[in-house]
């Protein structure tokens, strides 16, 4: 039991780990207008699982080996016939959620035309009355890869210079701390923004998703600033 709670705890990291990696490559592409950052993790997932595959593919050569030199021929027929299939597709199965990650981010930063017109779009009511205006195209999504990547930065900042000493913690602290971060920050200004805009008969989301981050991340980045200024001075 102990075992399984250890390994469900690494696969959720991992996970979280290469979900924020994916994720921080996409708004980076975004910022720089260049598909590089993404492709550059996808390639990178590509060669860790071709590696690990492969140690994989080894390791269970290896089993059927040692039942061999250990003269469990029966063992080793069920193995080959039953046993080999049965752990290629656990394996596989634990791979499909990194898989996804990697393929989702690709192929959605393959979908943005960077040199897309922004274009002018009302946002109506149930009522059908206008409620508020925005923009559409790459520069709205522009403007909300900037300030992620601005307030991730800031969480950064924050974890290696004004955070308590975490020389013990490995290098994939500082991919998944500041991604917490903007998580929390966006939970902190995002949920009263929404229940205000709900307050005031507008949308949860205000005049569309992406203009409805621009603004808490730009909130989010002016109140990390302030935080990190006060952690500065208690120093």
């Amino acid at each position: 039991m102990n075992t399984f709670i250890i390994f469900l705890v690494a696969f959720i990291s991992y996970l979280v780990f290469w979900f924020a990696l994916n994720v921080l490559a996409y708004f980076i592409s975004i910022v720089f207008k260049s598909k590089k950052p993404i492709q550059m993790v996808t390639g990178l997932g590509m060669v860790i699982l071709y590696l690990l595959n492969f140690a994989i593919g080894i390791w269970m050569i290896w089993i059927g080996l040692n039942m061999l030199f250990e003269g469990e021929i029966f063992w080793l027929i069920v193995y080959i016939l039953i046993g080999a299939s049965i752990l290629s597709y656990i394996f596989s199965f634990i791979q499909m959620p990194f898989i996804f990650i990697t393929v989702y981010f690709s192929e959605k930063i393959e979908d943005i035309d960077f040199n897309e017109t922004a274009t002018r779009v009302d946002i109506l009511n149930e009522k059908g009355e206008i409620v508020a205006r925005t923009e559409r195209g790459s520069e709205s999504l522009s403007r909300m890869a900037m300030y992620f990547v601005i307030l991730y930065g800031l969480n950064l900042f924050h974890a290696l210079f004004i955070s308590p000493d975490t020389e013990s913690v490995g290098w994939g602290f500082y991919i998944v701390n500041p991604f917490s971060g903007v998580v929390f920050m966006s939970l902190v200004t995002g949920v009263p923004y929404g229940i205000f805009n709900k307050i005031n008969n507008k949308p949860f989301f205000t005049r569309d998703k992406k203009d409805f981050f621009v603004d808490i991340w730009r909130a989010g980045t002016f109140i990390t600033i302030g935080v990190i200024f006060m952690l500065y001075m208690m120093s």
